[in-house]
């Protein structure tokens, strides 16, 4: 393969791909939803669970909410959004690095999934074999990732692909009251 300024291409089929990380800087801002569309969806979630009486009481909590401290609330949002690319990622960092549960059990994003088992039932003495090949292909993810082999998400209109820098590459050094995250991720 033959890297460009702006992709990848495979000499062998002739075709072009784009860089994992070629569209962030020039992503639009994240927006920032109505409040209105905010709350309609909120009971449009809550509704399944609630009895007639009580969706139409949270409905009228929703209201006070829209017409009150919603509001205001709502307006902070659109001040932070107007100075931000990502309005909510500083906020849910510190959401997670705040939290002081058990990460690998209750936090961990990544790693072996649960339905690994039902393509690959562990067997007695299959530790060594299962684990080998887990790290094969998490290395080869890993390189992709570096080399920027993974096309960006999205089709007509393309998706940030930021969160990918920190799957390798990240540690979360524990703190007494917030944890840090150290990022030594580098495209190569």
């Amino acid at each position: 393969m033959s890297n460009t300024s702006n992709n990848i291409s495979n000499s062998s089929s002739g075709v072009t791909a784009d860089l994992t990380f070629q569209y962030d800087e020039s992503l639009p801002s994240l927006p920032l939803p109505s409040l209105q569309n905010t709350l309609t969806k909120y009971l449009d979630s809550v509704k399944p669970f609630l009895s007639t009486t009580e969706f139409l009481a949270y409905k009228e909590q929703v209201k006070k909410f829209e017409e009150g401290i919603g509001k205001t609330i709502h307006s902070k949002l659109a001040q932070k959004a107007k100075h931000s690319k990502n309005w909510v990622h500083e906020w849910w960092e510190e959401a997670y690095l705040n939290g002081r549960t058990p990460t690998a059990i209750l936090g961990n994003m990544v790693g072996v999934q649960p339905s690994l088992d039902d393509i690959w039932p562990p067997e007695m003495g299959s530790q060594l074999s299962r684990a080998s090949i887990y790290i094969y292909h998490m290395l080869g993810y890993w390189s992709s990732i570096r080399r920027q082999l993974i096309a960006p998400d999205g089709r007509k209109d393309k998706l940030s692909m930021h969160q990918l820098r920190s799957i390798f590459n990240c540690g979360r050094i524990p703190g007494i009251k917030r944890d840090q995250l150290i990022r030594s991720f580098k495209t190569g």
